[in-house]
């Protein structure tokens, strides 16, 4: 663990809410991780340590509960990390819903770089709704991840006798007894994956083949509640038949456990196949199982055998084919390459995903570039791509590369921008490649500075390599990391675009991020809520993120919907960076929050501080809305980007190859 735990304690340490108590617990750890943690008290004064001999999760997370003085407990396990305002964002969340609890999503992250989000509804649970929600899956059953009034956390103890999915029955007596558990829906805790972690994977122990147990307890409290025993029926069942397919594909543990699983779930019967919740997968799995314990172990292991048969011969059917039509795709991209070869460049990187702000990024480059012959490679063909680079070198040849805009250079949006640009730099280190407006940023800690490492190294390594920056301090950040590069101030491309038509205004739009980037509180944005509610006869909240991904052939026809949102309201109210520059296009008065990145207010101090229909407001200020709306709002605005012309004919030039461009 002592390979992640410097990043663990820093996500603690720089928390925005900075009023903490920090234990770090050692449960007799035989590596570095106790002189870390030593080195971490010394550094700073909320730190405590305790240093114990080995006990287990739930004998260290006892003793921490033994000492804390605080009005509320988060839990964070050593390999984990959580985002910088988890605190503050739960603790906001906490005191507005008077909960005992809140409870967060979460951000699976693997060893080899990949993640996945996972979040629930944003939602009030109160009374014994809570732990049936629980059991139904409706709440995590991880204790990190969530804010706990202390006074709550006190009163029970995590059992030490239970060595695997200790969080579950620990959570549901704590639920029990809790009042109010409200779910924000944002993922805030980094989860790291390893191998064996769930059980979902192969992966086999005698406490994981055992763990069903704690059921027992959790039956005997729901007794005298029909609705919480029916949420735990379902939730031994989805759990018990888990633990069965692993028990069932190991021999030595077939043999050990199989009898005394089968007759636990038996037991049940009558109950699993009334649940109202049960899948008809494991009902049919129940009767089976009832009729014959080795017709079940028959048809159980037959079934396991042809998956694994077919997913064989499926993979190697789909790599072959897969690989063809990578190969067709290819050469249909060469033969358009060398038929417009004067005129020709790609667009790399477009997206296919839902963000409105990115697909008029696309549609504003392609407007820009209408003189030239565009064939687009959206993200996911580069990912396709990237596993046949000779075929990739092949196809792009000695072709301009014009990689899309945006916010993705750098630790923000890594997997889905810095990583995939990186492959294409590898394989075409000798083309001609140029940047559209980016924003880039670095996180500050250990992961972030060595990512920043292996950007100035690849960086360097390529010939004719132009990054362009859309606010000031993106622009003095790629000065400062790559000296030796080509770098540009030119503003965001999609104020290229105009899209100011006569328009019947009514009512005020809300956009607000819920991501990475967010930097506004959600009581402040509830706050700003309530006021439009309050002041316009119509409040719409619109989101920046289609419910659907945007196909490219469609992009003009859904922007156009998008633009039209914009124009036919009286005001926006905004913390994104295309909600500010939506509204300037179409002529919109905007009040605009600040995010977690610069590039918001950067953009605004740079571009739009003599604009009289948008203004920046660091802090909700009533008077000065009011002020703002007041001489606003009567009135009707044209979008003039004449001035922003310079910027793109120079854009033009570094593609076209231009020299001296100053």
């Amino acid at each position: 663990m002592e390979k992640y735990l410097d990043k663990c304690v820093q996500s603690i340490v720089n928390q925005t809410y900075e009023n903490l108590e920090i234990i770090l617990v050692d449960d007799g750890s035989t590596d570095h991780c106790p002189a870390l943690c030593d080195e971490w008290a010394k550094m700073d004064s909320r730190i405590q340590v305790i240093h114990k001999k080995n006990g287990g999760l739930s004998s260290a997370r006892n003793t921490a509960i033994d000492i804390i003085s605080g009005e509320y407990v988060i839990f964070v396990d050593s390999d984990d990390w959580i985002d910088l305002d988890m605190i503050a964002s739960m603790l906001e969340f906490a005191k507005a819903n008077d909960a005992d609890i809140v409870s967060g999503g979460f951000y699976f992250e693997s060893t080899d770089g990949t993640s996945f989000v996972q979040t629930f509804s944003k939602r009030l649970y109160i009374d014994s709704e809570i732990a049936q929600n629980l059991l139904l899956d409706s709440i995590r059953p991880e204790v990190c991840s969530k804010l706990y009034r202390s006074e709550l956390v006190k009163q029970f103890r995590f059992d030490e006798t239970i060595k695997y999915a200790e969080d579950l029955p620990y959570n549901f007596y704590l639920m029990l007894k809790a009042k109010k558990l409200f779910s924000t829906g944002i993922p805030c805790y980094h989860y790291l994956q390893n191998s064996g972690n769930s059980i979902t994977t192969p992966y086999i122990t005698d406490a994981r083949a055992t763990s069903w147990k704690m059921f027992y307890d959790i039956f005997n409290k729901c007794q005298e509640n029909r609705d919480l025993k029916t949420a735990a029926i379902y939730r031994f069942t989805v759990y018990i038949f888990a633990v069965l397919s692993r028990v069932i594909n190991v021999k030595k543990f077939r043999k050990k456990y199989f009898n005394e699983i089968s007759n636990a779930v038996l037991q049940y019967k009558q109950d699993i196949l009334n649940n109202p919740f049960i899948s008809k997968k494991h009902k049919t799995a129940v009767k089976i199982l009832s009729f014959s314990k080795n017709a079940f172990k028959f048809i159980w292991l037959l079934l396991v055998f042809l998956s694994k048969s077919l997913k064989a011969g499926k993979s190697a059917v789909a790599y072959i084919v897969f690989g063809l039509q990578t190969l067709v795709h290819a050469i249909r991209i060469c033969m358009c390459r060398i038929r417009n070869k004067k005129n020709f460049i790609f667009l790399m990187l477009t997206p296919c995903h839902e963000n409105y702000g990115d697909h008029a990024i696309a549609q504003a480059e392609k407007e820009l570039l209408k003189d030239k012959f565009i064939y687009e490679i959206t993200g996911d063909m580069i990912a396709r791509f990237s596993n046949y680079p000779a075929l990739f070198r092949m196809m792009l040849g000695k072709s301009t590369l014009v990689f899309q805009g945006g916010g993705y250079l750098g630790t923000f949006w890594f997997n889905y921008g810095e990583k995939l640009f990186r492959n294409v730099l590898k394989i075409a280190v000798d083309n001609k490649i140029v940047v559209m407006p980016q924003s880039i940023y670095y996180e500050n800690s250990d992961w972030g500075k060595e990512q920043l490492e292996l950007s100035k190294t690849l960086y360097a390594q390529c010939k004719d390599l132009t990054l362009t920056a859309r606010d000031k301090t993106s622009y003095h950040l790629m000065k400062l990391y790559y000296p030796d590069l080509n770098i540009f101030l030119i503003p965001d491309v999609v104020l290229f675009l105009n899209e100011c038509r006569p328009s019947r205004r009514n009512g005020a739009m809300l956009t607000f991020r819920n991501d990475l980037e967010k930097g506004i509180s959600f009581s402040l944005q509830n706050k700003i809520e309530k006021y439009a509610e309050d002041r316009f006869s119509e409040t719409r909240k619109i989101d920046m993120f289609a419910d659907h991904r945007i196909d490219p052939k469609r992009r003009n026809e859904e922007l156009s919907i998008q633009f039209e949102r914009f124009r036919n309201s009286e005001i926006v109210f905004t913390d994104r960076l295309h909600g500010m520059i939506f509204a300037a296009i179409t002529g919109t008065p905007c009040i605009v929050l600040p995010n977690k990145s610069h590039k918001v207010k950067g953009v605004y101090d740079w571009l739009f501080t003599d604009c009289e229909y948008i203004t920046f407001m660091q802090e909700f200020d009533c008077e000065k809305i009011q002020s703002f709306i007041d001489n606003v709002c009567s009135k009707t605005y044209t979008y003039d980007n004449a001035y922003l012309m310079p910027y793109y004919d120079k854009l033009l030039d570094l593609i076209n190859g231009a020299e001296n461009i100053e």
